[in-house]
């Protein structure tokens, strides 16, 4: 499927990007390491490609929650939470 995305993620049935964002960093807790990479927004899910992934992206190179997993989402500006504006996505590990 053609959706002019640029990056290698490959699409679920039905599924389509709505917002791409290169240039991001993903944070996953402390102590991991940041990395940087592409955000997508899809109709299906949150993703986050790292830069230079293959296609399809290795487990490694890819971080991808569905909907219903995201039990929290937020904007956060305040630099007294974190150092620069970021989505905070709050992960139901049970779902």
């Amino acid at each position: 499927q053609d959706d002019g995305s640029t990056m290698p993620l490959a699409l679920l049935p039905d599924e389509e990007v709505r917002c791409e964002q290169p240039g991001t960093t993903i944070h996953l807790g402390r102590g991991r390491a940041a990395a940087r990479g592409t955000l997508c927004i899809t109709t299906r899910r949150v993703a986050w490609v790292q830069d230079g992934a293959t296609s399809p992206p290795s487990d490694d190179q890819l971080v991808a929650f569905q909907y219903p997993a995201i039990g929290m989402h937020a904007v956060c500006s305040d630099p007294t939470d974190f150092p620069t504006p970021c989505l905070y996505l709050q992960i139901d590990t049970s779902a």
